[in-house]
């Protein structure tokens, strides 16, 4: 890092700016290009202006906060989304993307260029548009809970104050409706079942769920979500031992989450995954030989 400072590679802009950040990937032989900007969001308590879909563990966030110390420096963005229903931040960074790039470049095989707005009027109508506004971190839980930690550490211990730049997290933040913002869906095997288990008897104990008998020839799921797609919103494929058992299964009432979630917040027990290890994967507990799942 020193190197890169000294070498002006790595420097420091004059005034506060945000960033445009474009990434052009292939997936499923489709091409995407999706828009994020990169941007400092105020660390808060998780659950309120930044929601989680899931939990942290002592030993990376030790680990990360170790590195923190270290460099004094967030080394790379949390990955977010956020609600942009009437366009207005879109509009802008397609503003500032219509211009030529400051910086361009690719990474396996991925299509890179960076923007940046330094207009402070520009900058404040982003700052006003998402002010009540939550963002939701798609990727990078740890990263967000030890810089949050760091900054309330160096705030009680006097050394900074409430607006110094260390209480802001790097975020990369992308629109939730951008159309390259694929979300892949999320994949989970159990191992050394019993044998007593059976789709048909966690069928009766998943009563919460809509169940639809897959009855094609066997699902291509390397495009799990082509697959799942037909099926709508939330659907989620369960494949028995064998592989030729599939059913599609639909949670029927949002209210059986509130019911097993009461603690967390409606963002978070929305989500599909939330409602995947909450209902789902602790209803075949009792049939797991072993608590590891992957």
């Amino acid at each position: 890092i020193k190197e890169w400072q000294k070498s002006g590679l790595l420097s420091q802009d004059d005034a506060p700016c945000i960033y445009v950040y474009e990434q052009t990937y292939s997936w499923a032989g489709t091409s995407y290009t999706r828009r994020a900007m990169l941007c400092g969001v105020r660390a808060t308590e998780l659950g309120v202006d930044v929601i989680p879909h899931e939990h942290t563990f002592a030993g990376p966030k030790a680990d990360r906060l170790k590195l923190t110390k270290y460099t004094n420096l967030q080394l790379s963005p949390i990955f977010g989304f956020y609600n942009d229903p009437q366009q207005q931040i879109t509009k802008i960074l397609e503003t500032a993307a219509a211009e030529v790039p400051q910086a361009t470049g690719a990474m396996d095989s991925v299509e890179q260029k960076l923007w940046r707005i330094s207009d402070p009027q520009a900058i404040e109508s982003i700052v006003k548009i998402l002010d009540n506004e939550p963002a939701y971190i798609a990727d990078g839980h740890h990263r967000y809970s030890t810089a949050a930690k760091y900054a309330k550490a160096l705030r009680e211990a006097g050394t900074i104050d409430e607006d110094h730049e260390a209480n802001f997290v790097m975020f990369a933040l992308v629109a939730g409706d951008d159309p390259g913002l694929l979300v892949l869906p999320t994949h989970r095997v159990v191992k050394k079942l019993t044998e007593e288990f059976s789709l048909d008897v966690l069928r009766d104990v998943l009563d919460m769920f809509e169940w639809t008998k897959y009855e094609g020839d066997k699902p291509d799921l390397s495009d799990a979500d082509g697959f799942l797609k037909p099926y709508g919103d939330g659907a989620m494929a369960l494949i028995g031992p064998d592989g030729a058992d599939v059913w599609i299964i639909r949670l029927a009432s949002r209210e059986a989450m509130t019911d097993a979630a009461a603690d967390e917040c409606q963002a978070w027990r929305d989500l599909d995954v939330a409602i995947l290890h909450t209902l789902v994967l602790n209803a075949v507990k009792p049939w797991c030989k072993t608590a590891k799942m992957r």
